[in-house]
């Protein structure tokens, strides 16, 4: 099974955690509620970032300033809606998107049963959290047996 094939039956998971209108929207929506102006950097930086899988890396091209860029990947979280008041990811529901985004497949439960086993975002950086669920996803493809 290609490494290219894997990633693509892990794909469910940026659908599942990604906020309503996707990250580029949410980005300059947090970018614009919080009067920050966005660099050259940051446009330049978007087809990067989906190409490589880490669309959620996006905030940190907003400014190089780091109070600002956890700011707005506080905002980016609170938007998926997947996180609790105070500010720390529901788990449940969580795991509960990721099962939905994946069709109900054993890949979603797979990488549901994972949600709490990944080390929680640190600074609202959800792109390693991201990583760890999808390594489980792709840990979890078995490739098909070979008939003989």
């Amino acid at each position: 099974m290609s490494a290219e094939f894997k990633k693509s039956k892990c794909g469910f998971i940026t659908k599942a955690l990604s906020p309503p209108g996707g990250y580029i929207r949410t980005f300059i929506n947090c970018a614009q509620d919080a009067g920050i102006p966005l660099n050259p950097v940051f446009f330049m930086s978007i087809g990067e970032a989906y190409k490589n899988g880490v669309p959620e890396s996006l905030g940190d091209m907003i400014s190089p300033d780091p109070s600002v860029v956890v700011g707005i990947r506080r905002c980016a979280m609170n938007a998926t809606g997947l996180v609790l008041p105070d500010m720390s990811l529901d788990h449940k529901s969580v795991a509960n998107a990721l099962i939905e985004a994946s069709g109900g497949s054993p890949y979603g439960n797979a990488v549901a049963a994972a949600v709490t086993s990944c080390p929680k975002p640190r600074l609202y950086k959800m792109a390693d959290y991201m990583s760890c669920l999808k390594k489980n996803c792709v840990d979890s493809l078995v490739p098909p047996a070979v008939s003989p």
